[in-house]
């Protein structure tokens, strides 16, 4: 039997996470099966096996992609961008994506309260997000760029949530812009910027 070079397998199984993550966005999660996944890369689905036994193993690589991915970017907006701008950045990320992933998310999102596995991700993944938030803010409240009359993480935690739920209003039919704006907006009000503007 020949080797698999290992550069060729990570190549491999990344095209896999991301034919499966395409599959599972247009179908939804329940919808798609192996067969789809590995027509879509083209490889038999006795090969996709060989890289993850079951769908739910491949949707935890497709979370952990995502999130890698949200992380790569944000670290980027929050280096040169004010705050505000850069969570506006972060949540264009999330909006920028078509109806059918952010339907996905969501479906991702419902499965993570039965699979453990999944959970801990997101568990990981939001205090990683949260922790970064808190010291942004911890650090525009010492230059006075943001209220100082609020807990810092208790600011981050706002922001998030803000975002998280705002994004979701894309599925209810509210625009794009209209969401963007009232983050924005919400967000001066949450960092207590038209306060400091106004002195």
């Amino acid at each position: 039997m020949p080797k698999v070079i290992p550069e060729y397998r990570e190549e491999a199984k990344k095209k896999i996470i991301s034919a499966g993550f395409e599959m599972m966005s247009q179908k939804g999660y329940c919808a798609t099966t192996l067969d789809d996944i590995a027509g879509h890369v083209g490889v038999s689905k006795t090969t996709l096996y060989l890289y993850f036994p079951n769908k739910e193993d491949l949707v935890v690589e497709i979370v952990r992609s995502v999130h890698a991915e949200i992380e790569k970017q944000a670290i980027e907006f929050f280096k040169t961008e004010p705050v505000l701008d850069a969570y506006l950045h972060v949540l264009d990320i999330i909006m920028g994506r078509d109806l059918n992933r952010i339907g996905f998310t969501h479906d991702i999102l419902a499965l993570s309260a039965r699979n453990p596995t999944i959970r801990t991700i997101h568990q990981d993944h939001m205090n990683k997000i949260i922790e970064k938030a808190t010291l942004g803010i911890t650090c525009q409240q010492k230059r006075g760029e943001a209220r100082t009359n609020a807990d810092p993480r208790t600011i981050a935690l706002a922001l998030v949530s803000l975002m998280s739920g705002l994004s979701s209003l894309a599925l209810k039919g509210i625009e794009t812009e209209e969401i963007r704006q009232r983050f924005y907006e919400t967000g001066k009000i949450i960092l207590g910027l038209s306060d400091i503007n106004r002195d």
